[in-house]
């Protein structure tokens, strides 16, 4: 496995440094970071793609953990050469792409212009993360949920309808502790009147010691002054790495089925990241 790539003028892990997103085989980590589902083409954009892992598939399409199959027919071979990839989480169904920054990051300003993908039950994001293995301090300069019968009925984002079926958002983590004005802020902006998986969007975040800032294509949604939050997230400046994936929503990904017609990877057209 190559565990580091070069692209978008930075290096790049395939899955985070210090491990896997999700490292258990639960509801949620039905997916492990594949380098194979990573491709560049030349004119240096990546697309981050979600493909099935064929090794654990059977014909009837259910995931077999105590086997390795093709078609339906176990293959020896196979089964020794993906166990011995490093960090392989080689019983998920599903391969996905992900680059983990080998920078770590602080304060300044964050550019994503990316297309999203298309399909339904995706959980594509852009974030930042501490570079230490017991911390879950986190920024979401965006998740976001392609739309799906069930999250709409449950959320009836107003916001996802303009937005062409899709809900984004931003949120602070802090160690699994709640920080009262970090939760989840979805933009309700009339201009964002267009399609994320047909067209590049950009993504910003700006953080400094006495600001945090949120844009998609210009316009600030989200704008944070409160000092508890800046100084409890300002003791990780220099210490962040950046996370960009495509990604099933971990609460359908028994109902997600690869549609070779309409599911697109997630483009990414640009990162750009300047100091303070």
């Amino acid at each position: 496995m190559n565990e580091i790539i070069n692209c978008l003028d930075r290096e790049w892990w395939v899955h985070q440094r210090w491990g896997w997103m999700h490292d258990k085989q639960t509801p949620r980590a039905n997916c492990w970071n594949d380098p194979s589902a990573i491709t560049i083409n030349s004119e240096g954009i990546v697309s981050l793609n979600i493909h099935r892992n064929l090794a654990v598939v059977d014909t009837n399409q259910k995931l077999v953990t105590n086997q390795w199959v093709e078609n339906g027919q176990f293959i020896p071979e196979l089964y020794e050469k993906l166990k011995t990839e490093p960090n392989s989480l080689f019983t998920a169904e599903y391969g996905t792409g992900l680059l983990c920054s080998v920078e770590n990051f602080g304060f300044g300003h964050y550019t994503l212009e990316a297309i999203l993908p298309s399909g339904d039950y995706l959980w594509p994001a852009f974030w930042l993360h501490t570079d230490k293995p017991n911390s879950s301090e986190e920024i979401d300069v965006f998740e976001a949920y392609s739309l799906t019968t069930n999250y709409q009925i449950i959320k009836k984002c107003l916001f996802s309808k303009r937005f062409a079926g899709w809900n984004i958002k931003s949120c602070l983590h802090s160690n699994n502790k709640k920080l009262k004005g970090t939760g989840v802020s979805s933009p309700d902006i009339e201009d964002f009147n267009q399609n994320p998986s047909t067209r590049i969007v950009k993504y910003e975040f700006h953080w400094g010691p006495t600001y945090m800032a949120f844009y998609i294509n210009d316009i600030v949604y989200r704008y944070i002054l409160d000092t508890r939050i800046l100084d409890h997230f300002a003791k990780f400046d220099g210490s962040m790495f950046v996370v960009i994936n495509n990604y099933i929503d971990g609460r359908y990904w028994k109902k997600f089925k690869i549609d070779p017609v309409t599911h697109t990877p997630m483009r990414i057209i640009s990162f750009e990241y300047k100091p303070l």
